[in-house]
């Protein structure tokens, strides 16, 4: 029997240079700010199938520094200042009890899959330039069993887990409980589980009821991991995700706004129909102090916003790439159009404003992002040299807030065309001391520059936003 406490804390100061979020020349009015995560949790085990395990949310968000006249979304306040009171969340209250064919999990739990790329528990870093944030919670029971183990002796039956599970959805990229939203969320896995060797494959169901109105959608995932030596201290790891999202969105009528004698319009449908893919590969030397990987990525593009179909895939947004195109202009142009859209036009689809705003996430977007690292002193430094160059595989337009529709235009003003959207070079040095069992320190730099590309270009053939710059410094302790 064991009782334990663990947590972490992560402050990070960021500076980032000026560039226009929208062809009106709107400054994005963040040039610098205090971000601050910090958890705290205590884990009480019996044995390793009978455990209880919590963890509080004391902060995740900026802190201090400039506010932004710009708005994320309904469930967002990038860019904005919090306080306790903002942030203050149980992320998790689980109990683990054995049921002979595995273990039964109830409580509040942080929900992952994969690569993270559809359903990430938001601390799970698959970046060293950027730091996820928010995570899907979940509130319900899971049974992970291992159904083959009583019939089949051996490789099988310990290696075929089946996971199976039913939740009211507290907080995702969609829904949070206190604002009100109920989300009923079904799922089933089956899973091949060894030491080098895992693949699986998901579908989740979600019934979602919300303000504006109802959403209806299924998501099938599959995943993979093969871990390989090829030399004496040199390892190749090869790990791959593929999504597909399909479903319905019915948007109540809205009320008549004053004065307004035509009444409120009817109910609208649209359809969604989303794809999405990732693959990773990974040498490893531990021995020597050296790694590199090679991330490729892709996510379905909607070249029209508002035809009644869905089609822009969107990765979660705590799976982060880079430092700057995705996480910085990217979320800040789609917020602006966003809020373009819905001042101009008060019967724009309220169901639909998350897709006009990424909020970080990887959307409408090809991507390959290299990385190298060093490692020097048994660890205690630690050096990575990244890169990032992204497509549209579709235009990304600029739905136009007069006539209701998607004009043929990008955020910038120039034409929405496919093509390349930029790239970016980044780096990092970071010193790291550890006390064995107990904790570890880190501080660091990191640094990122980035170029747009033709897909972004303004209306007159300049390069918008041009070249950004964007300084990180780090600080960590975790336990």
């Amino acid at each position: 029997m064991t009782v334990g406490t663990h947590g972490g804390l992560k402050q990070r100061y960021v500076v980032l240079s000026p560039f226009d979020a929208d062809a009106r020349g709107g400054a994005h009015g963040n040039r610098s700010r205090d971000v601050v995560q910090l958890d705290v949790g205590g884990r009480f085990e019996v044995s390793r199938q009978l455990w209880m395990r919590t963890t509080l949310q004391v902060f995740d968000g900026q802190v201090l520094g400039d506010e932004s006249a710009l708005h994320a979304g309904p469930r967002s306040r990038l860019w904005h200042n919090g306080s306790l009171r903002d942030d203050l969340f149980l992320r998790e209250a689980v109990v683990q009890v054995p049921i002979g064919l595995g273990e039964v999990r109830v409580g509040r739990r942080a929900g992952d899959w994969g690569l993270g790329m559809a359903i990430h528990d938001g601390r799970a870093t698959s970046s060293p330039f950027a730091d996820p944030h928010d995570g899907d919670i979940y509130n319900g029971i899971i049974v992970d069993a291992m159904p083959l183990r009583a019939f089949v002796k051996g490789r099988a039956g310990e290696a075929v887990r089946l996971h199976l599970g039913f939740d009211v959805i507290e907080r995702d990229e969609l829904v949070d409980r206190k604002d009100g939203d109920l989300a009923l969320r079904y799922s089933g896995a089956i899973l091949w589980e060894e030491r080098l060797t895992s693949a699986g494959a998901m579908i989740v169901h979600r019934n979602v009821d919300l303000a504006w109105g109802e959403r209806s959608d299924t998501l099938f995932d599959v995943t993979m991991s093969v871990t390989r030596p090829i030399a004496r201290d040199l390892q190749l790891i090869v790990s791959a995700e593929g999504a597909a999202l399909v479903g319905d969105i019915t948007e109540r009528p809205r009320p008549p706004a004053e004065g307004e004698s035509a009444g409120a319009p009817g109910r609208t449908e649209t359809r969604v129909r989303q794809f999405g893919a990732m693959a990773r590969v990974e040498l490893e030397a531990p021995a020597r102090g050296i790694g590199a990987s090679l991330e490729l990525g892709a996510a379905s593009g909607d070249d029209d916003a508002l035809d009644g179909n869905d089609t822009a895939f969107r990765f979660d947004p705590a799976h982060r790439v880079g430092m700057i195109l995705f996480e910085e202009v990217l979320a800040r142009a789609t917020a602006a159009t966003r809020s373009d859209l819905l001042a101009g036009d008060s019967d724009a689809p309220r169901g639909r404003v998350d897709a006009f705003a990424t909020g970080g996430s990887i959307s409408s977007a090809a991507y390959a992002a290299p990385l190298f690292r060093v490692e020097a002193c048994n660890g205690c430094f630690i050096g990575h040299v990244g890169g990032l160059v992204a497509f549209a595989p579709v235009g990304i337009p600029a739905p136009d807030p007069a006539a209701s529709t998607s004009k043929n235009a990008n955020p910038y003003g120039g034409k929405a065309t496919k093509g390349l959207l930029g790239w970016e070079v980044n780096l990092s040095a970071e010193v790291r001391v550890a006390l064995p069992d107990t904790a570890e320190f880190s501080i660091g730099t990191q640094y990122g520059v980035f170029r747009s590309g033709p897909a972004l270009r303004a209306r007159d053939g300049r390069p918008e936003p041009g070249m950004i710059h964007k300084w990180r410094v780090l600080a960590d302790v975790s336990w």
